[in-house]
C-alpha cells in the first residue's frame, strides 16, 4: 500500500463539487447526447442508408433484419423521446403504426421504405444538437 506524505498531497488539485447552472447545463447536455447515441446509433444510420440510399435494394432477408432493428429503435425512441426533446406526437404515432404492420412479402420493400422515412422524420425532429 502506498501512502501520500503531506508535501505530495499539497501538490494535488483541490477538487470540489460544482453545482452551478453552467456545470449542470453542460452535464445535462452531455447526458442527453449520450442517451440519444444509445437510442439512435450508428447501426440505425447504416440501416437507413441500406433502405434509402442511392443503390438501396436489400434482399428480403436483409429487409427482415433491418425491420427488426427499426422496431427496436422505435421502442427506444418511444421510451426515451420525452427526455431527448420536444415530443413529436404525430411523427411518433405514424412511426408506431408502421412498426406494428407486417405486410405480405410482395409489399416488404415499400413498407420498409415508408418505415425508414418515418424513422428519419423523427430523428430529424429530435435535431442535430442532440443526435
Amino acid at each position: 500500500m502506498a501512502t501520500a506524505t503531506a508535501d505530495i498531497a499539497a501538490g494535488l488539485p483541490n477538487l470540489q463539487w460544482r453545482t452551478d447552472a453552467r456545470v449542470l447545463t453542460t452535464a445535462h447536455a452531455a447526458l442527453l447526447r449520450s442517451l440519444a447515441a444509445e437510442v439512435v446509433n450508428a447501426q440505425t444510420f447504416e440501416d437507413l442508408e441500406a433502405v434509402l440510399g442511392e443503390h438501396a435494394h436489400p434482399t428480403l432477408r436483409q429487409a427482415a433484419y433491418i425491420a427488426a432493428r427499426f422496431d427496436e429503435t422505435t421502442r427506444r425512441l418511444i421510451r426515451y423521446m420525452p427526455y431527448l426533446g420536444p415530443y413529436p406526437v404525430d411523427a411518433i404515432t405514424h412511426l408506431t403504426m408502421l412498426s406494428t404492420q407486417h405486410p405480405p412479402i410482395e409489399y416488404t420493400h415499400g413498407h420498409l421504405r415508408r418505415f425508414a422515412l418515418a424513422l428519419l422524420d423523427v430523428v430529424d425532429q429530435v435535431g442535430d444538437d442532440v443526435v
